[in-house]
């Protein structure tokens, strides 16, 4: 166990920086109950056989970075540990931004925000970019009461807090909050078990009531499950006919066409993308922006003066091809790249997807004549 716990800490730790927050809340509380129950002794010693899967599983992102960028966290702490394709004004873009997110950062928004983003969460980074059901309005006060009676209860609580603090003080996106959800859905079934074995050794009476609420609380977890999966549940057999009439052909078919055009291309072809950065489906090399919101790609070629420079400088990087996404996301993208883009002497259409959705630019070379 102790091995496994190490493994899932170092796990945590590389599937993204913020899992560190995570990783360090469950060792923390770990190490504190095992000091309680058997001494610091004890706790030192296995902390010993845990700490080296934290190590080395948690560590492979960080050299990865610094072995390729100078920088073990980058893009943070430009300042102190600097790093490629990145400035100051981007670090300061890419700081107002994740301050942007939530519904403030002042001692009051801080008190207000459980409520918040339980109930108006939703779309949108001013609105935590996600929702949770308003079934936590219950299950919180459950782990609450849970809490005054189980120690087991009150470590994942403890957990989840030391979660959330730096998640509310740091990018408030409900999806790095997955984890606590994880720990607190977990004190509630542990609050609920709780209430059932209490009810053991009460009254016949308060039993009744206790059997009442946890059963009455089951059904109401079930009609909100069925109410909001109904719309999948009524599409499921239509999809699975069709996953099987499909067969192996199903992966084909979710993928966007415009990416079997870019796999024409010659292997020695490098995209940059605009208006995403999705290369899940690239198998080759590309540049794309990290965060539109702190545009690496702007920052490369605001210097431009012009459509020539710009592409003297996309070409610098080995770029050839530019993959476009036609919507709107905000940027404001140099004008030498939007003359680059829109000049047929210097960029020729190769491909447009059928839905209009994306287009594939073949970039002028360098030295040939334009429109060549």
């Amino acid at each position: 166990p102790l091995v496994l716990l190490g493994i899932a800490a170092g796990l945590a730790c590389a599937t993204k920086l913020s899992g560190a927050f995570a990783a360090a809340a469950v060792l923390l509380v770990w190490a504190l109950a095992t000091a309680r129950r058997s001494g610091w002794d004890v706790s030192w010693r296995r902390a010993l056989v845990v700490l080296p899967s934290v190590l080395v599983l948690g560590g492979i992102w960080p050299l990865k970075s610094w072995w390729l960028t100078g920088n073990p966290v980058y893009p943070l702490f430009f300042g102190r540990f600097g790093g490629p394709d990145w400035s100051a004004e981007l670090s300061a873009q890419h700081a107002a931004w994740q301050r942007s997110m939530g519904m403030g950062h002042e001692p009051l928004d801080y008190l207000l925000l459980p409520w918040r983003l339980i109930v108006h969460g939703g779309n949108g980074y001013q609105n935590f970019d996600g929702r949770l059901h308003l079934v936590w309005l219950v299950a919180l006060p459950v782990i609450a009461l849970g809490a005054l009676r189980s120690p087991r209860v009150r470590r994942l609580l403890v957990i989840s807090l030391l979660i959330f603090v730096p998640w509310a003080l740091t990018s408030q996106q409900l999806r790095l909050l997955i984890p606590c959800l994880a720990l607190l859905s977990w004190a509630t079934a542990e609050s609920v078990r709780g209430a059932l074995t209490l009810s053991t050794t009460t009254s016949g009476a308060r039993r009744r009531a206790l059997h009442s609420a946890v059963a009455l609380g089951c059904l109401l977890l079930l009609a909100t499950a069925w109410f909001e999966s109904r719309q999948y549940l009524r599409q499921t057999p239509s999809l699975l006919g069709r996953l099987l009439e499909l067969g192996y052909d199903a992966n084909d078919a979710v993928i966007h066409p415009i990416y079997r055009a870019v796999d024409e291309l010659p292997p020695s072809a490098r995209l940059l993308l605009l208006n995403t950065n999705h290369g899940f489906f690239l198998e080759r090399p590309y540049l794309a922006d990290s965060f539109f919101e702190a545009s690496q790609i702007h920052h490369l070629l605001a210097p431009a003066e012009d459509a020539p420079a710009a592409l003297v400088r996309l070409q610098r990087r080995g770029i050839s091809h530019v993959l476009l996404q036609n919507r709107d996301i905000g940027m404001a993208y140099p004008p030498a790249l939007v003359e680059l883009l829109q000049s047929r002497q210097w960029s020729r259409v190769i491909y447009e997807s059928p839905d209009g959705l994306y287009v594939l630019l073949e970039l002028a070379r360098v030295g040939a004549r334009p429109g060549s």
